[in-house]
């Protein structure tokens, strides 16, 4: 009878854990959070989007080493403005996502987007 050597093998094979992906992450300190939120709204200004209303809110967790702040972003625009946006703030801005992002117009003949941009950004606590 023939032995199969995998079927025989006496060392263990430990898997190897993948690398945590937060860890690989550079977090902005918290007195950068400010200043980024402006760039990302300056950004916006830049692309030629009319910014109506920003809503703040930082979310906290005392057991974790990254917070996060979340905007509620009301934006006028053509799309492929807010499309530059999106792509420029997204590029920018690493510890940026985008949780939600609605879009109307008041008719079908206007090129005139009303868009409610809802994202988070992530910074270190320490």
């Amino acid at each position: 009878m023939t032995k199969n050597p995998q079927q025989n093998s006496t060392s263990a094979v430990t898997p190897i854990p993948p690398e945590d992906p937060i860890a690989t992450i550079s977090f902005p300190e918290q007195t950068a959070v400010s200043p980024l939120l402006a760039r990302i709204t300056n950004t916006a200004i830049k692309q030629g989007l009319k910014t109506d209303t920003a809503e703040y809110l930082v979310s906290s967790d005392n057991k974790s080493s990254v917070q996060s702040t979340e905007v509620a972003l009301t934006l006028k625009g053509d799309y492929p403005k807010l499309r530059q946006f999106f792509s420029d703030a997204l590029s920018d801005t690493p510890t940026l996502a985008i949780s939600k992002i609605s879009l109307n117009r008041n008719s079908i003949n206007e090129t005139e987007l009303n868009a409610q941009l809802r994202y988070r950004l992530y910074w270190s606590a320490k």
